[in-house]
């Protein structure tokens, strides 16, 4: 009979490609589906040209196991590493620490951490209270702002607060009095520069026409 899909196939349309329905991830094949069930609507060229990953990309790790002597490579050192850490840095560490790490590490250590941590975070919301100097000290710095037509209470970023800063600092009589002069001392040591070489200019001609 013919195949659902085929060009002769009287049946079901031919399915939607690959690229159609959404390139997939690289390297996750698309041979077969989330129920390990063939997937007929991918040709295996597609699915190599979607899991093939190039050797120039790869990691070391990925490198060595390439090969059988390479992954009993990696499995050697990883068995090396567990019985390390079993024989001596687990020795290593007291009583206590290991206590605390099971305690601290466990899932209902870890909610009781986080538990714990807003809690005193709603605590200190509520209790912490300004100093009288930590007032005076905003209110400034919101007077401050306020002069210059921004409004703290808005909650502005650092980024506007600093381009805000940076116009204000621009409109300064004195820093626009300022960039005048250093204008104008840069203009006259160009100017003084160019005397001087054509000074010098001068100089060699002379010599060179032998007026002395």
């Amino acid at each position: 009979g013919t195949v659902p899909g085929h060009p002769g196939s009287k049946g079901k349309s031919r399915s939607a490609s690959p690229d159609r329905a959404g390139s997939p991830d690289r390297g996750q094949s698309l041979i077969t589906t989330e129920q390990n069930e063939p997937n007929r609507s991918v040709d295996p060229f597609t699915d190599w040209k979607s899991t093939v990953v190039d050797v120039g990309q790869m990691s070391l790790l990925q490198l060595t196991i390439r090969s059988h002597e390479g992954q009993r490579k990696v499995q050697d050192s990883m068995a090396l590493e567990r019985r390390r850490f079993k024989t001596i840095d687990m020795k290593a560490k007291l009583d206590e620490e290991l206590f605390d790490m099971r305690l601290m590490h466990c899932p209902s250590g870890i909610a009781l951490t986080k538990a714990r941590d807003r809690k005193d975070t709603r605590w200190k919301t509520r209790s912490w209270k300004p100093t009288e100097k930590v007032v005076e000290k905003k209110q400034e710095m919101k007077s401050a702002w306020n002069h210059f037509g921004v409004n703290l209470s808005e909650n502005p970023s650092m980024k506007e607060l600093k381009r805000r800063f940076k116009e204000v600092q621009a409109k300064d009589p004195a820093k626009l009095e300022m960039d005048r002069r250093e204008e104008l001392d840069k203009r006259a040591q160009a100017e003084e520069a160019r005397k001087k070489a054509m000074e010098q200019q001068r100089a060699i001609l002379r010599a060179n026409l032998g007026f002395g």
